[in-house]
């Protein structure tokens, strides 16, 4: 059956002449507002628990997998890097060297 705001208040009322309106003001506070349908149980809360912790699982996992791709990234981009700097540290010296031959050469 499910819970109307008319069955509720039919509730009441029954609560209220039997109790009093106080007692039955405090019983009905205890009552879920929408039913005991949308009530969580400790078992909902454990399959819930239960999926995000595999959740959890699947995105750490990926953050792994993406740390691996960005530290190859970084390696590579470093050994370009490391190249690209040693070829220019070449040709500047060639240049300087060569610089200062003219220069020699001019000079006598």
């Amino acid at each position: 059956m499910a819970i109307t705001e008319d069955t509720r208040n039919d509730l009441y009322q029954g609560l209220a002449e039997a109790l009093g309106k106080q007692r039955a003001t405090t019983l009905m506070e205890h009552l879920p507002p929408g039913g005991w349908g949308d009530v969580a149980t400790k078992q909902d809360l454990h399959l819930l628990r239960t999926e995000m912790d595999m959740r959890f699982i699947e995105v750490r996992s990926d953050m792994d997998v993406r740390f691996i791709e960005v530290r190859t990234q970084f390696a590579d981009l470093r050994t370009d890097l490391h190249n690209t700097l040693r070829v220019h540290l070449l040709a500047m010296i060639a240049t300087m060297l060569t610089a200062l031959g003219v220069v020699t050469g001019l000079m006598r």
